[in-house]
């Protein structure tokens, strides 16, 4: 009875009109863009490559970070690559918030803030709790209300399942 948990004799694997699940299109992806070759090489030890968290701006700038050369790039409409800030983290995830900030989370350091005009990044919350830091802190969600959600990485019981952040 009003339950949306997709249990239960009224949320059969049913598509179309009269269900919550649309009718999906066949569709071939292509190639929007690729990380060019002239960029600057990550320090020894770090390749770059892996991204995650993509989000829009504004703009038209699509965001986004590199994993594993602590990274976050912003690719213009016109497909130009640029570094907006390079440190010392392992970035896994990024969502613009309506202010214009981006919010990182970080597997090494937490939950992160960054001015995309200026590149300035600071830890915003390094864990659940004063001493404690994030398990695999991942992905990155703003309600409605401004509220903040995040969710860490390979939860295998409650206290690495997810979190609410206000």
């Amino acid at each position: 009875h009003g339950r949306l948990s997709g249990r239960g004799p009224d949320r059969r694997n049913r598509t179309g009109p009269n269900s919550m699940i649309p009718t999906l299109r066949h569709s071939t992806a292509e190639l929007w863009s690729k990380l060019p070759s002239d960029l600057p090489k990550p320090p020894a030890g770090k390749k770059a490559g892996f991204l995650e968290g993509p989000s829009v701006d504004r703009d038209g700038n699509l965001l986004c970070v590199d994993i594993q050369a602590g990274r976050v790039y912003r690719i213009s409409p016109a497909k130009k690559w640029e570094i907006v800030v390079e440190y010392d983290g392992t970035p896994n995830g990024l969502k613009l918030h309506k202010d214009g900030r981006a919010f990182i989370a970080d597997r090494k350091n937490g939950l992160m803030v960054l001015d995309t005009k200026t590149g300035a990044i600071e830890c915003l919350l390094s864990g659940p709790k004063a001493g404690a830091k994030f398990k695999g802190l991942n992905d990155l969600h703003f309600a409605a209300n401004g509220d903040f959600v995040g969710r860490k990485q390979h939860a295998s019981d409650r206290e690495q399942g997810e979190c609410e952040l206000a």
